[in-house]
């Protein structure tokens, strides 16, 4: 699956502070640099996530806020 970088981008910046803190965590115990385990850890997170998680992080990192439900509703279909 190939990921859209800004979808990347709005994960790393929503999770900002969770990611730093893993990342610096996984670069003391195995000497690789925290950004390689946050790009790790990103792509992991987006693979796991339903669509409609992916759709609500990508929307609030955008100030698209309250409209997940909605917005997802639509793409399904429902009118």
């Amino acid at each position: 699956m190939q990921i859209g970088n800004d979808l990347i981008e709005a994960y790393k910046g929503f999770y900002e502070d969770e990611l730093n803190i893993f990342g610096a965590a996984k670069a003391k115990e195995t000497g690789l640099s925290a950004e390689t385990h946050i790009d790790l850890k990103v792509q992991l997170m987006i693979k796991s996530h339903t669509p409609k998680e992916r759709l609500d992080t990508y929307l609030q990192w955008n100030g698209i806020l309250g409209w997940t439900n909605r917005i997802w509703e639509l793409s399904q279909g429902e009118l």
